[in-house]
């Protein structure tokens, strides 16, 4: 079984997407981790990482998470801390 990581999917900046990458849902403002790219519809299905609930997302609709929006989780600071230990 072989499966591909990269895809010619881009998001709405143009940049190709990589299955396992951080990503800015724009749609629930939220990052998730990228799972995977249907390459004909350009649908994406992201893990949102405050939830951990997986949505199918257009691929228009998302973008190459920044570290700050990875850092933050991207929730605008409605979501718990998370302690390290």
């Amino acid at each position: 079984m072989t499966a591909k990581t990269t895809t010619r999917v881009v998001d709405r900046k143009g940049v190709k997407l990589v299955v396992g990458q951080s990503v800015y849902v724009e749609e629930s403002n939220m990052v998730g981790q990228l799972l995977g790219v249907t390459e004909q519809e350009g649908v994406c299905l992201v893990r949102l990482v405050g939830t951990g609930q997986v949505v199918t997302v257009p691929s228009k609709l998302v973008t190459i998470a920044s570290w700050d929006q990875v850092r933050k989780g991207g929730s605008q600071g409605d979501s718990s801390k998370t302690t390290l230990f």
